[in-house]
């Protein structure tokens, strides 16, 4: 195929991992930004867990 030309209707394209079309939708940004703020809850949770078991 040459540089700059679109595929043909008809062609095989390969499928794309639905989690992945799910995100897709979503600006980049916010995408990380909502798996830090994940992270960081989880974070939190676990020194919660660890502070409860040394009192």
């Amino acid at each position: 195929m040459m540089p700059g030309a679109t595929p043909a209707a008809n062609s095989e394209t390969p499928r794309r991992n639905p989690v992945m079309r799910y995100f897709a939708r979503f600006d980049d940004g916010e995408v990380v930004r909502w798996a830090f703020r994940g992270l960081l809850i989880g974070a939190i949770g676990v020194l919660a867990l660890d502070l409860r078991d040394l009192a």
